[in-house]
């Protein structure tokens, strides 16, 4: 009978590489459930908004049904890509209704669009919590999302007046990261007389 240690040394090595496959490949997925699976993005700054196009989940008062690239140019705009039922975008709510209060002093828009989601969820969960948005897009099929990049919620991206991406992160927006990051990069509060 043939055992490991009667084979010749050359043969023996042949039972140890299936082992090591076995273990690389187990330490290479291990990295990986460490990693972010929303990296702190950054891809698209520097760039021109995508086009896009979306119905809103409701009509605003002034009867404006979509929600569009096309608007965006003259204003900062602030574009939240979320969904009701995702737990990270729960979490940031409150910082995303503080940051909607200060849309009218410090001339910017927020915008949401809404994700992989139904009209009747999102619209419930607002009524339940509030709305902080001035134009809520509706993108159940997150077609619009990708073309921004969007792989995962929330997902937030800031656009100067001229189109541009300033800024874009994943992840929950907290104080702390309003505060640092979002805030420097819009119109400071204007002082009426």
């Amino acid at each position: 009978m043939t055992t490991p240690e009667n084979l010749p040394q050359n043969k023996r090595y042949l039972y140890l590489f299936p082992v090591l496959v076995v273990a690389i490949v187990l330490g290479l997925v291990l990295l990986d459930l460490h990693k972010d699976p929303f990296p702190q993005a950054g891809h698209q700054v520097g760039k021109p908004a995508p086009p896009f196009n979306l119905p809103l989940v409701m009509p605003t008062p002034s009867g404006i049904t979509q929600i569009s690239s096309t608007d965006l140019k003259g204003h900062y705009t602030v574009i939240n890509f979320f969904a009701s039922w995702c737990k990270y975008c729960r979490r940031e709510h409150e910082t995303l209704k503080e940051l909607g209060a200060l849309q009218e002093e410090r001339h910017f828009r927020l915008w949401g669009v809404n994700v992989h989601d139904t009209k009747e969820a999102v619209t419930k969960w607002f009524d339940e919590v509030g709305n902080p948005y001035e134009k809520l897009g509706f993108d159940p099929k997150a077609a619009g999302a990708h073309l921004w990049g969007v792989i995962g919620t929330p997902h937030l991206f800031i656009v100067d007046p001229h189109g541009t991406i300033i800024y874009q992160v994943s992840g929950s927006l907290t104080r702390e990261r309003l505060e640092r990051d979002v805030l420097p990069l819009l119109p400071p509060p204007s002082h009426a007389p």
